[in-house]
Order: C-alpha cells, then sequence, then structure tokens
C-alpha cells in the first residue's frame, strides 16, 4: 500500500491529490526529462517545451506514475487521471507514446490511444504526429505516416497509432503501453469494455507496460469499464483495497459539497488543478452561474460533469429525475408482492414485454395514503444471460430474486400473466 493523498485545504495543495511514492532507480524522473524536451505546436504556447508550460501536478504525475522499486520493477502498471476539462490533459496525451518509446524501446513493439470516436482519435494522432515533426531529433527518430495513421519508431520499428473502440485491427495487437482518452464516454459502448480488456492483457507480458486510463465524470450516469474503474479507486484512495498496480489521482471536491455548490465555489479548484493557468477562476465561476440560469437543464448537468468533475444525472436529479443514488437509499427488503397485495389500497402494474435478446419487466407499484411501495421482477431468456453475463450485473441480481432466467420462449409471459 503507499501512502494515500492527505485531503487537500489550500488551493496550493493540488499536488497532495497525488501520493508521495519513493522512485528508487530514477526512472520517473529520466520519463519526465524525455517528455519536457518534447515540443508544443498549438496555440500561444507553440515553439516551447513541454516542460516550460507543464504543470506541477503534471510533472509529479509523470514521475510518480513511471517510479521503480529498487529492483527495478514498476510500482505502477496503470494510471486513472480523472481531471476536468481544459486542465491540459489533451497535450500531455500526445506526448505520452511518444516518450515511452524512448524510455522503454520494445523492438516492434505496439502503443496505441483509443478515443471514443474517429475524430477524436484523429486529434490525438494529429498531436502527437505533429510534436514527432516539430524537433528534429524526434524526426530523425520517428518515422510519421500520416497516410497510414501511424508513427513507426526507425530504431525499434515499433509502431504507435490511434484508434476508435470499433477498430477491428486492433484484434489480437498486445501493446506495451496504451492510453484511453475520456474513459466515461467509452463506458457506455458495448464493445469498449472488451478492447480494453485485451489491451490491459498485452501490457501484462511485457515487463513495464503501462495503462493510462484519462477521464471527466460521466454526463450521463456511470457505465462499464468507467465505473469498474471509477469504483476501484475510489475504494483504493480509501484505504480498503491494496492499489494492485494502480495509481488512482482523482481530482475532484468531496461528495459532501455538491448538494450545496453555492456554499462551495472556492473549492471549484479541486477538479481544476490547471486553475490560472488554463483556464481563470472568474471564467468558471461565470460558467456555473449562466448554467444555474439557464432554462435548458442539460446545459448545468454538462457544466458540472466536464468542469467539477460531478456526475450531476446520477447523484443531483438533473432533468428533474430522481438520482439513483437517492433511489438506492430508499431501498426496503421488507417490500413483498404479498405484503403490497395484503397492504396497500390502490397497486398498478407496468409491463414491459421483451424479445429474446431483451429482458421482460413487471414493475409493481402500491399506493397507500400519500405513500408509494415498488416491487419488481425481470426475466432473461438464457441466450441474452449467456451472451452478455460478464459485461452486466445478472447474478447479483438472480440472486436477490429479482431476475429469472427463462430456457423457452413465452415463458416470461407466462410467469408475469401468472403473477398479475
Amino acid at each position: 500500500m503507499f501512502p494515500l493523498p492527505i485531503p487537500p485545504t489550500e488551493r496550493t495543495d493540488a499536488l497532495q491529490f497525488i501520493p508521495d511514492v519513493p522512485d528508487l532507480t530514477g526512472s520517473g524522473e529520466r520519463f519526465w526529462r524525455i517528455m519536457s524536451k518534447m515540443p508544443m505546436t498549438q496555440g500561444a504556447v507553440a515553439g516551447k517545451r513541454f516542460g516550460q508550460v507543464a504543470l506541477p501536478w503534471q510533472e509529479k504525475l509523470i514521475k510518480v506514475a513511471y517510479a521503480e522499486r529498487e529492483d527495478g520493477t514498476p510500482i505502477f502498471d496503470a494510471v486513472l487521471l480523472l481531471v476536468a476539462k481544459k486542465q491540459g490533459k489533451s497535450e500531455m496525451i500526445g506526448k505520452l507514446l511518444p516518450a515511452q518509446a524512448i524510455h522503454q524501446p520494445t523492438p516492434r513493439g505496439h502503443m496505441v490511444c483509443v478515443a471514443a470516436t474517429d475524430k477524436q482519435a484523429g486529434l490525438v494522432y494529429d498531436s502527437m504526429a505533429s510534436a514527432c515533426e516539430a524537433d528534429p531529433a524526434l524526426t530523425s527518430r520517428f518515422n510519421v505516416r500520416r497516410y497510414k495513421a501511424d508513427i513507426q519508431d526507425t530504431k525499434t520499428h515499433a509502431l504507435l497509432r490511434t484508434a476508435a473502440p470499433e477498430a477491428k485491427s486492433l484484434v489480437g495487437i498486445q501493446c506495451f503501453a496504451f492510453c484511453v482518452d475520456e474513459l466515461h464516454v467509452l463506458g457506455g459502448m458495448p464493445k469498449a469494455g472488451s478492447l480494453v480488456r485485451q489491451l490491459e492483457s498485452g501490457t501484462k507480458i511485457f515487463n513495464k507496460g503501462k495503462g493510462w486510463y484519462i477521464s471527466t465524470a460521466p454526463i450521463g450516469v456511470s457505465a462499464g469499464i468507467y465505473q469498474s474503474m471509477y469504483a476501484r479507486a475510489k475504494r483504493i484512495l480509501s484505504g480498503e483495497e491494496p492499489h494492485g498496480g494502480l495509481l488512482p489521482v482523482i481530482f475532484e471536491m468531496p461528495e459532501e459539497t455538491w448538494d450545496d455548490l453555492d456554499s462551495h465555489t472556492d473549492k471549484f479548484w479541486m477538479a481544476n488543478p490547471s486553475m490560472g493557468s488554463t483556464l481563470t477562476e472568474e471564467w468558471l465561476l461565470s460558467e456555473y452561474h449562466q448554467a444555474k440560469l439557464d432554462p435548458d437543464s442539460s446545459r448545468l448537468r454538462d457544466f458540472l460533469s466536464q468542469h467539477l468533475n460531478i456526475p450531476a444525472a446520477e447523484t443531483m436529479g438533473v432533468d428533474r429525475w430522481i438520482p439513483p443514488a437517492l433511489w438506492d437509499s430508499l431501498t426496503d427488503r421488507t417490500i413483498t408482492l404479498d405484503w403490497i397485495i395484503k397492504t396497500c389500497d390502490w397497486i398498478y402494474c407496468g409491463i414491459d414485454a421483451g424479445l429474446k435478446d431483451d429482458a421482460t419487466a413487471l414493475v409493481v407499484m402500491g399506493q397507500r395514503d400519500d405513500h408509494h411501495f415498488v416491487w419488481s421482477r425481470q426475466w432473461l431468456h438464457r441466450d441474452a444471460y449467456d451472451l452478455r453475463r460478464t459485461q452486466a450485473e445478472y447474478d447479483d441480481y438472480i440472486e436477490c430474486g429479482e431476475l429469472h432466467i427463462v430456457d423457452h420462449v413465452g415463458e416470461d409471459l407466462a410467469d408475469l400473466f401468472e403473477l398479475i
């Protein structure tokens, strides 16, 4: 277990979101020296080196991520970085894989940056390619092949590339380094989880393989690979689970402040460690107040998730939905169908009949005076269960009696009609 970060209290404490880890071989320092020399190619900082514009939290993150034990083995083989937009992460992503190729020469190795869409993948590739083209030393080392959308390391013949989750060309490739950009978007894609696990398994066969997961909070509800990674990171940070090779760096405000943001605007910097450099506090506060006044509630939802790392759709009831966190807190295991029948004055049934690949659902709501009580059950054909059991928490629902697996078409509706 590494020393857990100390909860920050002052605005200057952004570095404390990242644990202090000893680098006994100097690997992290060497990686930082390589990455800090990468050229900036866009905007007002074009022509400068990354080390000249990088912020202290970025330097510490890189050094800790590539720290090694005394025997030369990496302390971490994966990094989860949750940080708001406009913090300079895109430029950092564009430097990671070329620096990795120099730091750890791997003959004929593969390095991939996975982005949510083809367009985003193209932007990441352009950032990598432009950096390699802007420096004579990098130009002599890397052959930028824009017509193939890859970059070849001429010394090791390793390949650097970007891809979207649906890219079939990644099947069977074992990467010694990868980066996943906007993990929260991939969380809602059925194929994304399998792709990420494939990339993870590839790094395991290499001595110093590295995976990066970079994201903001989801605009909608947490799902898939993002949800599982975030939950694991929170367990590590709380001390409930050993890090197991994952470095979690989560820039977010304490959850107890989310319900009263107006009283905690002085803590907005916790999700924005680059405040004062890539964006100003005045701009952030202005955007917040405008989002609150906008009659379109999606603007506030988007601001909270993208600029404060608050998953508003599932925690704060934006768009007038009851937030799932509140809904779950009202769970009462004593409410059964028999209890509703015996206790309630009115009973309403809602049915969603599914086909062979979809669940059939029955929701029974009982009303007694001004109180409402809900009981539900779902049915799923075994073919659909076998197809997605590794991606969904089916077994948990089966164990608590809320999901029944059927073997024959029509068996679900027969059971439902009998209950009604």
